[in-house]
């Protein structure tokens, strides 16, 4: 959804003022990010998506009116092509599984560094999901195992081998440049290969091919 000039278009929500002008100031130091709009809590963020282009939402868990967590869920079915990067004080693994249920792309703390948080958003961007030391793979893991259903049927069994290479080296947070130079396809054939993925295992994103290999033992 970026521009051709490789532009992040993004927006934030969080009921603190301070907080939203320091971050745009942060973030303003940067020539490849813009800023679009900004918000108080969750409803007042869904009405400014509508008129605008927005790559990516900086999302606070706790807003009135309608959290981060019921937020992140709506932006998934109201605006699929905009992306989530949760931000939050709280590092509880139950707390980041909700998130990821509920569509995050990504979630970082709140006094993360500033390289941190940029480093966070092009990943986002470029990959479609971005995890760190606050969601590792142990960590996501453990998180499948503790939050999702367990499965009743085995869509895995329906995966070709290519699928399954394309499916493990997206777990290793491989780009599609790079998974397509390791197995020797085009970028193009490689993003269609994760398409069909997304398809046949009817998750939405990234981190739902992620959550399904982890459940699955695939990783």
């Amino acid at each position: 959804m970026t521009q051709s000039n490789d532009i992040i278009k993004f927006a934030l929500a969080d009921d603190h003022p301070v907080f939203r002008q320091g971050l745009r100031i942060i973030l303003g130091q940067y020539e490849d990010f813009e800023f679009v709009c900004e918000a108080e809590n969750g409803e007042q963020l869904l009405a400014q998506l509508e008129g605008n282009a927005i790559d990516i939402v900086l999302l606070d868990i706790s807003m009135p009116v309608l959290n981060g967590l019921d937020t992140a869920k709506k932006i998934d079915e109201l605006f699929p092509k905009t992306r989530v990067l949760i931000l939050s004080m709280h590092n509880e693994e139950p707390m980041i599984a909700h998130a990821m249920k509920n569509g995050a792309h990504g979630y970082i703390l709140k006094n993360s560094e500033p390289e941190t948080m940029a480093e966070a958003m092009r990943s986002i961007i470029k990959n479609g999901y971005y995890y760190n030391d606050v969601v590792n793979p142990e960590v996501l893991k453990k998180l499948i195992a503790q939050e999702l259903q367990p499965v009743k049927s085995n869509p895995a069994k329906d995966l070709n081998d290519r699928e399954l290479t394309v499916l493990k080296m997206i777990c290793d947070q491989k780009t599609s440049a790079e998974i397509a130079d390791s197995i020797f396809l085009s970028i193009r054939t490689v993003e269609g290969i994760r398409t069909t993925l997304m398809d046949k295992l009817a998750v939405k994103n990234i981190a739902g091919l992620v959550a399904f290999a982890y459940k699955n033992g695939i990783v």
